[in-house]
């Protein structure tokens, strides 16, 4: 067996194939979620959209009795939309944490500490009124069918 036939997966795919589709398909997750949190934030997109720790839990279970690959795919949508929320420039985000490290790379200092403070407090408020809103409405949602 050549090593031409070991890159090649038994539908025909070669590795390289492989991994430029599962590029290409992160970019366009990454570009759906993008847009759909733009619309929630400018009013395109409904809030009931939003969901939270009860339905993640329901679909998956869902997905997993419809097979594996559903089930995966599932949970490669799920990880590459958490990946781009983590990145909103709140404090207690990462992407709070990359605007602290922007503003101390462009100034050459680091922000005042109280700023800091005050900045990660808004934050988790923030952060757990979102919690709420979506339990909420994963609540509402189910007592609503």
């Amino acid at each position: 067996m050549c090593i031409r036939d070991r890159l090649i997966d038994r539908d025909g795919i070669t590795i390289i194939d492989s991994t430029i589709k599962s590029f290409q398909r992160t970019s366009d997750l990454i570009g759906f979620t993008s847009r759909m949190i733009v619309g929630l934030i400018i009013g395109d997109v409904g809030l009931n959209n939003l969901a939270g720790p009860l339905v993640i839990a329901d679909q998956a279970g869902k997905t997993a009795e419809i097979g594996l690959t559903a089930f995966l795919s599932f949970l490669a949508v799920l990880s590459v939309s958490l990946g781009v929320i983590n990145l909103f420039p709140l404090p207690m985000l990462d992407g709070g944490h990359l605007v602290f490290h922007l503003y101390e790379l462009l100034l050459g200092k680091k922000m005042p500490e109280r700023v800091i403070v005050t900045a990660q407090q808004i934050g988790m408020i923030c952060l757990t009124g979102l919690m709420v809103f979506v339990i909420a409405n994963d609540v509402l949602r189910y007592l609503g069918d």
